[in-house]
């Protein structure tokens, strides 16, 4: 992993920009994961890895649409993963290739980004932390997938989370020639999703260290799929009034990793064996 040093005084100890190996390679070029990590100078017990949604992946505005500031003075180390093709990643011309309409090219980016996920969370238990994840929409979804396949994750929180990119796609594109067309390949589509599904998988984590944020008004991902995570991985669930746009206050979401860290610190997971993506 290579690190560059970041200046942003007043918010941590260390801000450095991490760029890593990716298992995926792109007709452009090799495609180098990337996260800001938010460090203090003594390795925290713990550390929170925070997945944005799509379209997101600006580093300027994820610090400040999520609690980066009070997670830190908490004491947590704090890493903003950047999916594939979003924010430092994305392609020339700004397009953005995850989740595209390509279900195998949606579930190859799936399995690529849950690896690099893995990698980063490495990355941490060498320094000594546990390690939680927390993800919004597009990275809710992917925080509970990596609670299926790594089991040294502490806890995993989705927030207006997806549990089905298929019925997503098939609800986002409109009607047109490409609208008709996915429904067409529907079944084939469903089974590469499939693949990549958490709804697929057994949660490897315990009971109680998943917990699932939905919006009663969310539109663009209904709290159907929050509960339906939540029935999945017999989570507790909340559910707040607004959506996407209007997404819960910071409070809740501190509230649960202060309690979820807690509850790593005293009930320690036990040693299981990690499937492949």
């Amino acid at each position: 992993m290579d690190l560059v040093r970041v200046a942003q005084s007043g918010l941590a100890d260390e801000v450095w920009d991490a760029r890593w190996s990716s298992p995926a390679t792109r007709p452009a070029g090799p495609d180098l994961a990337a996260a800001r990590l938010f460090l203090h100078r003594v390795p925290a017990r713990s550390a929170v890895l925070l997945v944005h949604g799509y379209l997101g992946g600006d580093y300027r505005l994820e610090r400040w649409l999520w609690p980066v500031r009070r997670l830190l003075e908490r004491g947590h180390d704090v890493a903003l993963f950047t999916l594939p093709g979003h924010g430092i990643r994305a392609p020339r011309g700004g397009a953005h290739h995850y989740p595209s309409r390509d279900a195998r090219a949606t579930a190859q980016s799936t399995r690529q980004a849950v690896r690099e996920l893995r990698g980063l969370l490495r990355f941490f238990r060498a320094r000594g932390s546990v390690v939680g994840a927390a993800g919004v929409s597009l990275g809710g979804f992917l925080v509970a997938l990596l609670a299926t396949v790594e089991a040294e994750l502490s806890f995993a929180i989705p927030v207006v989370p997806l549990s089905d990119l298929t019925a997503f796609a098939r609800g986002q594109v409109p009607d047109s020639p490409s609208r008709a067309q996915l429904e067409r390949r529907a079944p084939d589509a469903a089974l590469a999703h499939l693949s990549t599904s958490p709804l697929a998988r057994p949660s490897l984590l315990p009971p109680g260290r998943v917990f699932v944020l939905g919006g009663i008004g969310d539109r663009i991902a209904p709290a159907s799929h929050a509960m339906e995570l939540a029935r999945h991985f017999d989570a507790t669930l909340e559910l707040f009034p607004g959506g996407h746009l209007l997404q819960p206050s910071h409070g809740r979401l501190l509230r649960a990793i202060d309690r979820l860290t807690a509850a790593s610190a005293t009930r320690p997971s036990q040693p299981r064996r990690s499937p492949r993506t």
